[in-house]
């Protein structure tokens, strides 16, 4: 591994820690390695961009999840690379963070990709950092899953039969009318 370290305890930390996690690990290892080696090394889609809102860094997954190539987007200003984001809560959480300094999470339906993403933008001295993630399936099991319990819900409220449910104790928790 060449002396890289890499993060694999994501799945043990809840999406918001585990970003800020990172931008605190990335600004810690610094002072060892290059930004662009550590940057490579977030396991989320990361992008950073100057004070004018010109990119002046694309992550790998970024270029991936954007349909770009991190180098064609250098410098160049990312609402008028992608102007239909205006109309995006992205855009709005973007100015909020500017305006507040500090960290906004965002979630968010992006209907133009048809996409669900997670978002957190952090805005430092240079600029603004943001760390997104594609999240659509995790949206498509929780629906399915808040479907499922409606279903559930429904039956049980409307069964013509008693139905009691209990813990492996013997306590009861629900019993319908």
């Amino acid at each position: 591994n060449r002396g890289y370290h890499y993060f694999s305890h994501r799945a043990l930390l809840p999406a918001p820690i585990y970003c800020i996690k990172i931008i605190h690990i990335i600004s810690m290892l610094t002072k060892s390695y290059s930004d662009y080696q550590i940057r490579e090394l977030v396991p989320e889609a990361l992008i950073t961009l100057d004070e004018q809102d010109c990119f002046i860094y694309v992550n790998h997954i970024a270029g991936e999840m954007l349909n770009r190539k991190p180098e064609e987007l250098l410098g160049k200003h990312i609402w008028t690379e992608f102007p239909e984001a205006v109309s995006q809560p992205i855009h709005e959480a973007y100015l909020k963070a500017i305006q507040s300094n500090q960290h906004v999470y965002l979630e968010e339906y992006n209907s133009i990709h048809d996409r669900w993403f997670e978002n957190h933008i952090y805005q430092s001295t240079g600029g603004v950092s943001i760390c997104f993630s594609d999240i659509t399936e995790r949206k498509k099991t929780e629906s399915l899953h808040q479907s499922n319990e409606l279903k559930y819900k429904a039956f049980f409220d409307n069964s013509m039969d008693g139905v009691i449910l209990g813990y492996p104790d013997g306590a009861i928790y629900a019993a319908n009318a």
